[in-house]
């Protein structure tokens, strides 16, 4: 009879699964070194002129090798980015409160993962599609590299299904 009563006693709940630690950590370092680097550029301050001319000198004398070269086919990525560059200095305070604000939602939705609430899945989601949509604000969709955000699309979608693979764990 006591075999009986022990086996039907609830099995404790374990702990956090490895694979959602894992994924935790790698969602936390790039979220927590980014949220860093924002606010290293809030302490600094917009670029100087100067600093945004030597960017444009650079990009410029890349795009002019790459023409040099033969490599057509990269000259419009560099120039996509030049012109995203110029739209993301003209609207430099706006650009870093929208990225905080997305690493934010990003950071407190893993947390919430890693402390097994489902929630945090949601708000996991919610970061995504703001990372993917939130440059649309203050910048042309027309100098927004498709393949950039084709590849981070990807990259989403798959720690999406890599969590959505813990759900049962969290409450």
């Amino acid at each position: 009879m006591t075999e009986v009563a022990e086996f039907q006693q609830e099995p404790e709940k374990k702990g956090r699964p490895g694979f959602l630690t894992v994924l935790g950590i790698l969602s936390f370092i790039p979220i927590g070194a980014n949220l860093l680097i924002i606010l290293f550029q809030l302490a600094v301050g917009r670029p100087s002129d100067e600093a945004l001319l030597e960017q444009r000198v650079e990009l410029t004398a890349t795009i002019n090798e790459l023409k040099d070269n033969g490599m057509d086919s990269f000259v419009n990525f560099f120039e996509q980015a030049m012109a995203l560059n110029d739209e993301i200095n003209a609207n430099f305070y706006l650009a870093l409160m929208i990225s905080f604000v997305t690493y934010l939602v990003g950071l407190f939705g893993v947390i919430m993962m890693w402390k097994a609430k489902k929630l945090g899945f949601h708000l996991y989601i919610l970061y995504c599609l703001l990372a993917l949509g939130g440059i649309y604000i203050y910048a042309s969709a027309a100098n927004v590299s498709s393949m950039s955000q084709i590849f981070s699309a990807v990259i989403s979608a798959a720690f999406i299904f890599m969590y959505s693979r813990n759900l049962h764990w969290m409450k």
